[in-house]
């Protein structure tokens, strides 16, 4: 069963803060896309100034960033943890498709 959550969408330009053009899920309606102690299949979509971000099948963010002076359209890939408890972070199959 694949649940859809209205995704959080950010707008960058270079006149603006970033800000939501609408009202978006609360922190804790996302969370429940997030499986704890099992596997979650994370999609990137990368394209242009696009990114999109869709976790166990439900999108969870679109960034769109229109600031062409500051934007970077290529660059590296990283995997990242965030400082805070002890945890432990495993990734497998990753694959990467030129679109």
């Amino acid at each position: 069963m694949t649940r859809t959550l209205a995704a959080l969408v950010i707008m960058l330009t270079a006149t603006a803060a970033a800000q939501p053009p609408f009202p978006q899920q609360s922190a804790d309606e996302l969370k429940t896309v997030v499986k704890t102690n099992d596997w979650n299949h994370v999609h990137i979509i990368a394209r242009g100034n696009t990114i999109i971000q869709i976790l166990n099948g439900s999108m969870t963010s679109i960034v769109v960033d229109d600031d062409s002076k500051n934007r970077a359209l290529g660059g590296l890939l990283g995997f990242q943890m965030h400082v805070g408890a002890p945890m432990k972070v495993e990734f497998r199959r990753i694959c990467l498709k030129n679109l």
